[in-house]
């Protein structure tokens, strides 16, 4: 198991790290989660996107019946079933926290945003507390990289749902880079390339598609960032093609039945970090409160080492996001003020 520095170490917010045993009551009440707990109704999460956003096909078993999907079904390997997923680990992680979420998704395989909005409208045209969305792997199959589909999308949907609530949230899912693009497909864009780079390109088409559209109260999810830590810090490997060093984890699908490695989609260890960043971004919850015993990487048969590294590895891109976020907004005002 790779011995990593403390982050409390190296950056100024986890300073709070140290109180991570106090429990969470506690540590609401001290305002460290950055979520009211009240009386209120349940916080309503929608999840709209494709195969990555459910987990297709390792996890998708996790958690059905726990949360809604808006379709009765989804299409994965075998037809359509009741899958739980991505969303419904999600869903453990607030529960575990002592927060109400009350979450459903919307998922096609292989979906554009576009599509969504064109076939599914009926179904998600209505109010939403937060919403989680992600296009195509590649920003857009037709031109990979290119951000301008996704920038559209986000201004069509952002709007729509604005319209019934002012105050909806929506979180862009970055994904991350897929092993199959860079290290085994020569027409790719990507072919070639560190395996770090397609992450940070699809990062950066959603921050584009953010700042393209100021009226849509939205924040890019770092997922795509986080996978790169977990490789740069010696947790995942950054090659699936080549033998996995002993103590490190595949993010990528491990090969169960009935689909062998697409080296595409996440693996259970992918999932599960995918819903760490999520959790910690949505909720501003710090991932390491749910301890390196929690329960759905239990489920998962993630070892609490293993837990215990990838909510390591959230926490940190969380918050290096978030400082970066706020430098950059601030970098705006002070140019738009010397103007």
């Amino acid at each position: 198991m790779v011995h990593r520095t403390r982050i409390a170490d190296r950056h100024p917010f986890d300073s709070r790290h140290a109180l991570r045993r106090i429990s969470l009551p506690v540590a609401v009440a001290l305002g460290l989660s950055g979520v009211a707990m009240s009386a209120s109704a349940a916080t309503t999460l929608l999840f709209l996107g494709s195969s990555v956003t459910w987990g297709y096909t390792e996890v998708e078993g996790f958690g059905v019946g726990t949360v809604t999907d808006l379709n009765g079904c989804t299409e994965t390997e075998g037809g359509c079933k009741k899958v739980g997923g991505l969303p419904a680990i999600f869903k453990a992680f607030t529960k575990e926290a002592g927060l109400d979420y009350d979450i459903s998704f919307e998922v096609i395989p292989g979906s554009s945003l576009t599509q969504h909005y064109d076939t599914k409208r009926p179904i998600i045209d209505r109010a939403w507390d937060k919403v989680v969305m992600n296009g195509q792997t590649t920003l857009d199959f037709d031109a990979p990289g290119n951000p301008m589909r996704l920038t559209k999308d986000v201004g069509l949907l952002g709007a729509m749902w604005q319209a019934h609530n002012p105050k909806t949230e929506i979180y862009l899912l970055s994904t991350w880079s897929r092993a199959d693009l860079a290290y085994k497909t020569p027409a790719s864009v990507w072919y070639g390339t560190p395996i770090y780079q397609m992450a940070k390109q699809i990062q950066a088409g959603y921050e584009y598609a953010a700042a393209a559209n100021p009226t849509v109260k939205s924040q890019v999810v770092p997922v795509g960032l986080a996978w790169n830590r977990a490789m740069e810090d010696g947790i995942a490997t950054s090659n699936p093609y080549e033998p996995i060093s002993p103590g490190k984890v595949d993010l990528w699908r491990s090969g169960l039945p009935p689909e062998k490695n697409n080296h595409y989609h996440a693996s259970r260890f992918g999932s599960y970090l995918e819903a760490l960043v999520l959790f910690g971004s949505i909720t501003g919850v710090d991932p390491r409160s749910l301890g390196p015993h929690e329960q759905a990487a239990e489920t998962l048969d993630i070892t609490p080492a293993q837990a215990h590294d990838l909510q390591e590895v959230a926490a940190e891109q969380v918050q290096l996001s978030k400082v970066a976020e706020q430098a950059a907004k601030a970098a705006a005002v002070t140019a738009n003020a010397s103007r």
